[in-house]
């Protein structure tokens, strides 16, 4: 004698399918297990809900952050002055590359003795 073509898990599978359209689909087999203990006290083992899931080719959908890729077109792309700093450039070495020391003013003087010792020994 063969067993009737029978569904056990349709009550579950009824379920899963509640709870996702009632969440928009948003969620995934993980959540749906949650909310069904939550919003219904049914304990459905994940892998279950899982397996469940994919029978019925339910999938979450997932809820990419979007970041967007546009530049402005409005100023350069040289941030204004606002410390009103002076900047001056010095030349440091000769040779393979070519160096240049920033400096704002703001490093004291130990800072300025020691690059004017520098260029001191590479111009000579």
């Amino acid at each position: 004698m063969k067993r009737k073509a029978t569904d056990r898990d349709k009550l579950v599978k009824d379920l899963i399918n509640v709870v996702y359209k009632k969440y928009d689909s948003k969620y995934g087999y993980r959540q749906i297990q949650i909310f069904l203990l939550q919003d219904y006290e049914v304990w459905i083992n994940h892998k279950k809900v899982l397996r469940l899931m994919q029978d019925m080719r339910l999938r979450s959908r997932i809820l990419r952050k979007y970041r967007s890729h546009s530049v402005s077109s409005t100023g350069g792309r040289v941030a204004e002055n606002v410390l009103q700093r002076e900047i001056v450039a010095y030349h440091i070495g000769s040779g393979d590359g070519e160096k240049y020391y920033f400096s704002t003013g703001l490093h004291g003087i130990f800072r300025v003795a020691m690059l004017q010792s520098v260029l001191a020994f590479f111009s000579s």
